[in-house]
């Protein structure tokens, strides 16, 4: 293990305990930047992989919007750090996840590894579904 690994796991220990940012950094010999960064690392770290299982249920249940109004602050800036969103405020932030899902969430597939091809053949399977005609508009319009 690096010093740096050591350092981050270290410091988050010490903050989880409720030791205060300058006494990690003093521990740690960095600053209190530093400190705060590998913090809000390992936090991501731990967090991240339990937000993911929480959003798949309920996205699934039909919940969403009441499950991130309730998150803490926290946890809604590492989404939106996560899925490259914007906002500064709360409200912005808790906006920008909305709206995020929502338009990801009608064609049906999980918003955090999309591409072009995955984006494509999701909005073909779901005007398929829609549109009963949808191979014959795609024989007029080739």
């Amino acid at each position: 293990m690096s010093e740096k690994e050591l350092s981050k796991k270290m410091a988050y220990e010490m903050f989880q305990r409720g030791y205060k940012t300058s006494d990690i950094a003093k521990a740690i010999s960095k600053s209190k930047s530093t400190v705060y960064k590998y913090i809000q690392e390992e936090y991501d770290l731990h967090r991240y992989p339990e937000i993911r299982t929480e959003i798949k249920v309920v996205l699934f249940q039909g919940d969403f919007e009441k499950y991130i109004l309730n998150l803490s602050f926290r946890d809604i800036s590492l989404i939106r750090r996560k899925l490259s969103l914007g906002g500064t405020s709360k409200q912005e932030k808790i906006h920008a996840i909305l709206k995020y899902f929502k338009s990801n969430s009608i064609l049906g597939v999980y918003p955090e590894y999309l591409s072009k091809a995955i984006i494509k053949s999701a909005n073909r399977r779901k005007a398929e579904e829609t549109h009963q005609s949808y191979e014959d508009l795609l024989r007029l319009h080739a």
